[in-house]
């Protein structure tokens, strides 16, 4: 079944940029923000690192002819393994000097370098690499214009494309016209960036782990599937793609979005610009549904609690049905169809087939069940 994406791109207008960015900061998770020429980008973003990160630098990619100019390299001079000067060099002495502490780098004009250079960048942005030495506690914000923009575009890797968040951000006129007749006023930012989402995380995870086991497909895991992917659209890899890493991302990006109080609008595009806007809207449709543990449901299918709106119920039965089909047995089976029968009828006729691929051999249907499917062959 191919993979459903939806946009690939989140949409953030440029007065929520801080609060997006701050969010992808305490995550941990690099972005890539194409949005027009002179709408602010890079003057919202310096003034976010400006109050919140005690060392920050701006790079214009265009200024460089090559991406080892920015990023280093080590060449042999004289006979000697020497290391290539690099525009990050103080960045690194600093990070080397303080280990702990955060630090921002703001890449601006990344597509509108030459092809070298934008290679350079785009691979700093993924692997926070400064002369083949990785940098951890950098957090990494690139800007550029459309892509149509771009003289001489480089073609990223899927392998690349999938170690980023990729939004579009714009402003509206009428917010423009507002700043010039009433002044600009302050962007809102966080007054500090938290470091520890450990209280955060588990429920987030709990949830990824279910809707995969509900929604097994919608997950880009073999070769097999980025080859179907390319095959039916090429361009579908170069941006939000659900893959086992950019789920996690979207973990670590919730759970910023809840630390910082970030409005559900908001994080569901950043959701958007990691896995897709379909996964991305199917897994937090999903979070309500974290209190229906399929392994506790089918060891009490009596009397456990189901939800009452009938998507959520769909959605929960499909991580029942994904667990027995994960670890088959007929006491197991048995307690799917009780579960599916105590749904209701519509509930048992949409995914009645599944449930019956798992039937083992020379098993009943549970009574309750078995009358619902009677019900169904009648009309």
């Amino acid at each position: 079944m191919a993979i459903q994406l939806g946009r690939t791109r989140g949409n953030v207008n440029i007065e929520q940029l801080p609060l997006a960015v701050s969010a992808l900061a305490v995550a941990d998770v690099s972005g890539l923000w194409i949005g027009g020429p002179g709408v602010g980008k890079t003057t919202v973003a310096e003034h976010l690192g400006s109050k919140l990160f005690k060392y920050w630098m701006t790079i214009v990619g265009a200024h460089y002819a090559d991406g080892a100019e920015v990023t280093g390299m080590y060449v042999i001079d004289n006979g000697q393994l020497t290391l290539m000067p690099t525009a990050m060099k103080n960045i690194a002495k600093w990070m080397d000097d303080n280990p702990d502490e955060l630090a921002l780098v703001i890449l601006d004009e990344v597509l509108n370098a030459p092809p070298s250079t934008q290679a350079g960048l785009l691979r700093f942005l993924s692997e926070k690499e400064i002369a083949q030495k990785r940098y951890p506690n950098v957090r990494v914000i690139a800007f550029s214009n459309p892509d149509s923009m771009a003289p001489d575009n480089h073609i990223e890797s899927f392998a690349g494309a999938n170690r980023k968040g990729h939004y579009i951000t714009n402003i509206s006129p009428f917010s423009v016209a507002e700043g010039f007749e009433n002044g600009w006023g302050e962007p809102v930012i966080p007054d500090e960036l938290p470091r520890d989402l450990s209280q955060y995380l588990p429920k987030y995870r709990a949830a990824m782990g279910k809707h995969i086991r509900a929604q097994p497909d919608s997950l880009v895991c073999t070769e097999a599937q980025a080859e179907e992917m390319l095959s039916s659209d090429p361009d579908s890899l170069r941006y939000a793609v659900a893959t086992p890493r950019t789920a996690e991302y979207l973990c670590r990006v919730m759970a910023a979005c809840e630390a910082l109080d970030i409005n559900s609008s908001l994080s569901f595009e950043l959701a958007v610009g990691l896995v897709g806007e379909s996964f991305a809207a199917d897994y937090i449709d999903g979070l309500d549904d974290v209190g229906y543990e399929p392994e506790t449901m089918l060891k009490d299918p009596n009397n456990c609690p189901l939800p009452e709106e009938s998507s959520r119920k769909v959605r929960v039965l499909d991580g029942v049905i994904s667990s027995v089909k994960a670890s088959r047995s007929g006491t197991r089976w048995n307690s799917c169809c009780v579960i599916a029968s105590r749904m209701g009828r519509e509930i048992v006729m949409s995914r009645h087939d599944k449930i019956a691929d798992l039937r083992p051999a020379s098993a009943s249907f549970p009574p309750d069940y078995a009358e619902i499917y009677r019900e169904m062959q009648r009309s």
